[in-house]
């Protein structure tokens, strides 16, 4: 059987995993609405997870299909803390086939619903997500500036670990503008 879903297009198996993932969600349906969002949730971070580690091997439209799968969940659920974390996968994504316009785009709506939310630890990553982005697009005064941004978070809710990585991204930016491409 796992034979014939290897075997078949990307879509097909797509929507026979999108109505397997519905199925398994009604049946389990059971208890509050928090406790099934918080299903949703973890059944979201799976995919998400799913979908870095494919990334990170190169498997890119196994990725792009569990990263639509999760969006196409939290859009469901009406969850936005869900659907910003996918918008941050897709600029993972569109930055691995090279597509910096289009990861820019993700990761600005992701800092969109962050910033709405108030969702104040993300949005720090979202920040320092950015600022890489514009670095790579030439973009040096937005990159600058997020990073202020990030910082400014950081330093509110005290991450050393964002710290360090928005001192690494200042160099890098500091690099770029002194030896342009």
């Amino acid at each position: 059987m796992s034979y014939l879903i290897g075997a078949m297009p990307t879509q097909i198996r797509y929507y026979i995993l999108k109505i397997i993932f519905f199925l398994c969600l009604a049946v389990n349906a059971q208890g509050s609405n928090n406790h099934d969002i918080e299903k949703v949730r973890d059944s979201i971070e799976n995919f998400l997870v799913k979908a870095s580690n494919s990334i990170n091997r190169t498997e890119l439209e196994k990725a792009m299909a569990n990263i639509i799968i999760a969006k196409d969940l939290a859009i469901d659920y009406a969850d936005r803390i869900s659907r910003a974390r996918t918008n941050m996968a897709l600029a993972k994504l569109y930055r691995e086939l090279g597509d910096s316009e289009k990861a820019e785009e993700e990761i600005l709506n992701a800092i969109r619903i962050q910033t709405e939310d108030k969702y104040n630890s993300s949005l720090a990553y979202s920040k320092l997500i950015y600022a890489s982005i514009a670095i790579e697009l030439d973009k040096f005064e937005i990159a600058k500036n997020s990073l202020n941004e990030a910082e400014l978070i950081s330093t509110k809710e005290y991450n050393k670990e964002l710290e360090g990585a928005i001192k690494l991204y200042r160099g890098l930016l500091e690099l770029e503008q002194e030896n342009p491409k």
